[in-house]
């Protein structure tokens, strides 16, 4: 089969990924990167010399012999971008967060229903192999409903001056909630600026759902540590996903708590405690953004909808911007919109 032709705008931090992942594919080529600094330009004819390195997005909008385009340039392009290409009939892959508003996510994800172009979007971690273990855990009914979802990503920094720690980095626990559990009801956040003069650097959401589920969701530029952890409660039993620990990323514990007919000591609540065995659950060796490349070139050859894909990708923003509306009303609850 020939390779799919890709062209890629923006060469900084997180494209030289996608760029990579691209070269890396065999039914994918690199043929076009656009940047508009200098610095990307050499970065980019130095990795990929065979690519036509040029400071022109527009030009590869245009380029006919493309049928792929990634865009990795800065957010408050990505929907102007993102539009001409899929009105010029071209596949994309867009990094998160994929517009600044809700509402251009979904104009976006109409647009290439219109034009029967596929679209991914770079939630990266939906295609994470711990991720996909947690979606079959809960179909596969062991854990039982689930009651709590709680995460902490921290690290130090990279700090942004056009997106804030919840439309940045909690955006990947956002996206994770909603591939795992879909909308919620209501949705909570707080959000500030340690360092002082810069957008929120820190943020605590929680979401509610109609089932009683309440998820956590803990983000933070500033800290020594890179976390990336979450529990997953469930009514029958327990996962912790840790992915630091490279051989036990997930884990799960026959753990939890089972109603008495009552209370066995006085002053305590008529509950029994199981502290049971634990074990691994296997994951395979997947490169997340080798799945996702994988996802796009599925779509544009069969049609099937994108794991991550814009319908998603909306709801996420809606998600977003209920954070950031809670969070600038002193954290009250808010409902949780609806997307159309």
């Amino acid at each position: 089969m020939s390779p799919h032709r890709f062209g890629l705008i923006g060469y900084g931090h997180w494209g030289k990924n996608l760029a990579r992942a691209v070269v890396n594919h065999p039914q994918a080529t690199l043929a076009s990167i656009a940047d508009a600094g200098e610095k990307g330009r050499a970065a980019a004819k130095a990795a990929h010399p065979t690519a036509e390195v040029i400071g022109d997005a527009e030009t590869i909008i245009a380029d006919k012999s493309l049928t792929a385009i990634v865009i990795t340039s800065p957010a408050a392009t990505h929907f102007p971008l993102a539009l001409r290409a899929i009105e010029a009939g071209k596949h994309v892959l867009i990094t998160k967060p994929v517009t600044e508003t809700a509402a251009q996510a979904a104009k976006l994800r109409d647009a290439a229903a219109q034009r029967g172009v596929a679209a991914v979007v770079d939630h990266t971690f939906l295609y994470h192999p711990c991720v996909t273990r947690l979606k079959t855990a809960l179909t596969e009914g062991w854990l039982g409903a689930p009651l709590i979802y709680d995460t902490v990503r921290t690290g130090l920094g990279i700090y942004k001056v056009d997106a804030d720690i919840i439309a940045d980095l909690a955006v990947h626990d956002l996206a994770i909630m909603d591939y795992l559990f879909g909308a919620p009801q209501f949705i909570a956040a707080q959000s500030y600026a340690a360092v002082a003069g810069f957008l929120p650097d820190n943020a605590l959401i929680t979401a509610t759902y109609a089932s009683g589920l309440r998820v956590h969701i803990r983000s933070s530029w500033l800290s020594p540590l890179k976390q990336r952890l979450a529990v997953l409660v469930g009514a029958k039993q327990m996962i912790v996903w840790d992915d630091a620990l490279a051989d036990q990323r997930l884990r799960a514990f026959d753990s939890g708590v089972d109603l008495l007919p009552a209370a066995e000591t006085a002053g305590r609540a008529p509950l029994s405690y199981r502290n049971g065995e634990s074990r691994t659950l296997p994951v395979p060796d997947i490169e997340p953004l080798r799945a996702e490349v994988d996802d796009l070139i599925a779509c544009m050859t069969s049609g099937k909808k994108a794991i991550s894909s814009l319908d998603a990708a909306s709801r996420v923003m809606a998600a977003v911007e209920a954070c950031q509306q809670s969070a600038a009303r002193g954290g009250i609850q808010v409902a949780f919109p609806s997307v159309t």
